[in-house]
């Protein structure tokens, strides 16, 4: 008697790095670009604004969440309705002007929503985070 087990093969995101994804451009064109260069995904109706590290920018005809389900959680995180971000650019998360923002690598500085702050500090300092509201922290 023989027994097979599904198993789903989980695939390490040091991994995904080298591996492109498929991205439909605007123009009906298609371009492969590797995870590991995509910095920010920005909503756009129903397109989405994809930022790469070479300053490269996409307009594809899918939509953030479409593209936010095709990235490995672990290096992509949401952090407000339009927005998704690489975590492996983050230089900087603070507060400015009263409002909660991350700046990346890429000279770009993206708010982040109130309703997701606590989370996405959670996730970027581990369970040790400071409590305080007046949090800097630097990645480099």
């Amino acid at each position: 008697m023989t027994f097979f087990f599904e198993q789903t093969t989980v695939v390490p995101a040091e991994l995904l790095a080298w591996l492109p994804i498929r991205l439909t451009v605007r123009n009906e064109s298609r371009q492969l670009v590797s995870v590991a260069d995509i910095t920010v995904l920005e909503a756009e109706l129903n397109y989405c604004r994809v930022y790469l590290k070479n300053g490269q920018e996409l307009l594809t005809t899918k939509t953030l969440k479409y593209h936010h389900d095709q990235l490995p959680a672990d290096w992509f995180v949401r952090i407000h309705r339009n927005c998704v971000i690489n975590r492996r650019f983050i230089e900087k998360i603070g507060i400015v002007d009263g409002s909660y923002q991350i700046d990346l690598t890429i000279g770009k500085a993206v708010p982040v929503s109130r309703r997701r702050w606590g989370e996405i500090r959670r996730q970027l300092l581990g369970d040790h985070a400071v409590k305080s509201r007046s949090i800097n922290a630097s990645f480099r």
